[in-house]
């Protein structure tokens, strides 16, 4: 070969997200492809990690194949181009619970994040979707706090759909809420014409405004007690161009 090949294995669910995927050098980073004899073989053990808000339960794909990191040209494998080879698929399971696609995001030890699911992860520029979240209360809680749920490019940062609310429309103020207590908060996502075809990802946050006009956030509590980002993403959005047709 003439140069040094990397080695991917992406996970690929049913809507072509990727729930997980690996970037690795042959052999641990001990092979040198450059090196390599017609006939050698070797075996590698690659992990590959999926994110425990990945949409679940789904089949995804193992997908692997070899490509330049320093430019991201792939390896043609077959005669035909293709620069992919299926592994077959493997089953991603949910977690258990008694919510959709139950997950565990905990916002300042005040309200748990314990599952979502969407009306559809495909969308027209200009159409809508629906987010469904389901919140359990950590604490008695004295603040009224806003859930925003936001669609982004998380490179830039630019929102595309936005609904900012107290849950359930405002009728079920977080001050109200019993320790233990499920509430379920439907968030209407509507997209301007005009939004750029593409992937996005789904964010929430939690907020509240302060006696000062700000609006600081709730940080998330990992179960080490450790405080990490004030936000979550749980899952990507694909934007069709206007008029085309999503996949059913």
């Amino acid at each position: 070969m003439d140069r040094n090949w990397s080695v991917f294995v992406h996970l690929e669910d049913s809507a072509g997200f990727l729930a997980g995927q690996r970037d690795v050098y042959p052999g641990v980073g001990l092979l040198a492809t450059k090196d390599l004899s017609p006939g050698r073989a070797w075996t590698d053990e690659i992990v590959v990690r999926v994110a425990e808000t990945a949409y679940a339960p789904e089949d995804l794909s193992v997908n692997v194949g070899l490509y330049d990191f320093a430019t991201g040209e792939r390896m043609t494998i077959a005669d035909d181009g293709m620069n992919v080879a299926s592994l077959g698929d493997v089953a991603l399971l949910a977690h258990e619970g008694d919510v959709p696609n139950p997950v565990s995001v905990n916002f300042g030890r005040e309200l748990e994040l314990i599952g979502y699911q969407l009306s559809e992860r495909q969308v027209r520029a200009g159409g809508a979707l629906t987010a469904e979240l389901f919140f359990e209360g950590q604490q008695v809680m004295e603040r009224d706090y806003t859930v925003s749920v936001q669609v982004l490019d998380p490179s830039t940062t630019q929102i595309f759909a936005q609904r900012d609310s107290w849950p359930q429309d405002g009728s079920a103020p977080t001050s109200r809420w019993e320790p233990g207590q499920v509430v379920q908060d439907m968030a209407d996502l509507n997209f301007s014409p005009d939004t750029p075809p593409g992937e996005y990802t789904l964010q929430v946050v939690v907020y509240w405004q302060d006696d000062d006009g700000g609006f600081p956030r709730l940080q998330r509590v990992l179960p080490d007690g450790q405080l990490v980002d004030d936000f979550v993403w749980l899952t990507r959005i694909r934007v069709l161009p206007s008029g085309q047709a999503e996949n059913p």
